[in-house]
């Protein structure tokens, strides 16, 4: 599409170059923001070493998030969905012999078009974050590239730090401090018009804002979810398992459970995970127990996988490895003065939802187009704050909806509330909305409905103690916690 000139002037500093801050980047130059800098820890995604840091396992981009992207254009969403593999079918193996199809989508993704070549509901795609960020990268610098070409000017810049670790943002002054993790130069970026915090679970972003919030405007409960994880890279889908589902393993032996998903040039991703996993022998964290790891430990645990293709590279993935554990995040507003979160830094349920990657993608884009309608090179500092107070008033509904389907009612039910539920879920589970009787699934609906998280948390509300606010209850209180602080 052709460049904007909404965000003429504009200045921001994003820290974080995983996908939501890669897409954010992509709608700040498309909208003609000045400067654009991105600062990533990690090593660029496209290095053949660096695929494993922190980007190993597997994410599936549901309809948020292909509509987040494809809000850029159909082009950078052909380039992405180029990358990945489409699948709806889930299935739950409960042993070898029993497996329940609890989503029996198509095979191919031809059954989603049409006659007339339109899409209809389309799957969700299966694929690594490091693809993902990869494609999102690639697009960005030959967009860029494009538009200094056209313009003839270096107006527009983009910059692209990785193998850079944010020591400290400065709210007060718009700066960010930063270390070459390769020689541990520090460097001082800025000053900025606006800060983002793309930075997930541990951000500095939320850090610094923390640190410069009035007492009682900013608050956030971070909590370190139970069980450990690891993941390994496969391939081939196990000849045991159906190569177009995702397949969900329980154990034979064990405590771990493991969760298959097919990607891209028919390869899959394996995710053990599990709580209390000492004796678990794939995700123990004793040392003598994990050099005696061997593909038939694995099997004995897990059957299905007997088969599997590359069994020397799955050892070793995961002997090398640290199990690794997740978070949550959940945050009363998502900004203060320039400073904005976006994606887990703001609200995480640390993969218990299925939608942290698309809740994300759907953040950048809503802090976009929040920073597009309001955003004024005349007055930035007053539109920035207008900017960013209009995204808290539509994200924060839906991050604290999210985090409330993942974890359930934080109060005790009463016994009518109880048997409500019990009675709801039975019609979910065997009419799902059929002969409008019931409601589909709550996966069902976070995975393949376009509706808000905070609607469906609403008609959810017999399973919650809590009533959750309305819309407009959320606008005003934001309004008048911001009005008092003056901030």
């Amino acid at each position: 599409e052709e460049q904007q000139n909404h965000l003429n002037g504009l200045k921001v500093g994003i820290v974080g170059g995983g996908p939501s801050g890669l897409l954010l980047s992509h709608k700040l130059l498309q909208s003609g923001a000045s400067s654009i800098s991105i600062f990533e820890s990690r090593n660029d995604p496209r290095a053949t070493q660096s695929n494993l840091e922190g980007r190993a396992y597997a994410l599936g981009v549901g309809i948020r998030g292909r509509s987040a992207i494809r809000s850029v254009d159909d082009k950078l969403w052909n380039s992405v969905k180029k990358r990945g593999y489409e699948s709806d079918r889930f299935t739950l193996c409960v042993s070898p012999t029993i497996k329940l199809k609890l989503r029996d989508g198509p095979k191919t993704s031809s059954f989603w078009r049409k006659k007339d070549g339109e899409m209809t509901q389309e799957p969700s795609l299966l694929m690594y974050q490091s693809d993902l960020c990869s494609v999102l990268l690639e697009e960005l610098e030959a967009r860029y590239q494009q538009i200094k070409e056209k313009n003839g000017t270096d107006d527009c810049d983009c910059d692209l730090n990785f193998g850079t670790k944010v020591m400290n943002v400065d709210i007060t002054n718009r700066m960010i401090q930063t270390m070459n993790k390769e020689n541990e130069k520090t460097s001082s970026h800025g000053p900025f018009d606006l800060l983002v915090g793309c930075d997930g679970v541990n951000s500095p972003v939320r850090t610094a804002i923390e640190s410069n919030a009035p007492p009682q405007t900013f608050t956030c409960e971070v909590k370190s979810l139970p069980g450990e994880f690891k993941v390994a890279r496969l391939d081939s889908v196990p000849p045991n398992l159906d190569p177009t589902s995702v397949s969900l393993l329980l154990p034979k032996k064990g405590k771990s459970t493991a969760f298959v998903e097919p990607t891209v040039n028919n390869g899959a991703c394996i995710l053990f995970a599990g709580r209390d996993v000492e004796d678990d022998p794939i995700l123990t964290s004793n040392p003598v127990t994990l050099q005696n790891l061997t593909m038939d430990s694995i099997v004995e645990c897990f059957p299905l996988l007997e088969g599997s293709v590359g069994t020397t590279d799955i050892i070793q993935q995961l002997k090398t490895q640290c199990s690794a554990s997740a978070s949550s995040v959940k945050c009363n507003t998502y900004h203060y003065d320039c400073a904005v979160l976006c994606g887990d830094a703001a609200h995480a349920t640390g993969g218990v939802s299925g939608n942290g990657l698309n809740s994300a993608l759907l953040d950048a884009i809503v802090l976009s187009q929040c920073l597009e309608s309001n955003f004024d090179t005349q007055n930035k500092a007053l539109s920035i704050q207008s900017s960013l107070l209009s995204y808290s008033q539509k994200q924060v509904p839906e991050g604290l909806a999210l985090y409330d389907l993942a974890f359930g009612s934080t109060g005790e039910l009463t016994l009518i509330q109880q048997f409500s539920f019990i009675f709801r879920n039975v019609l979910n589970f065997l009419f799902g909305g059929k002969f409008g009787i019931g409601q589909p699934q709550l996966q069902v609906q976070l995975a393949s409905s376009s509706r808000s998280f905070a609607s469906i948390r609403r008609d959810r509300g017999y399973a919650y103690a809590e009533t959750f606010p309305t819309d407009e209850m959320f606008r005003k209180n934001l309004a008048e916690l911001y009005d008092d602080k003056r901030i």
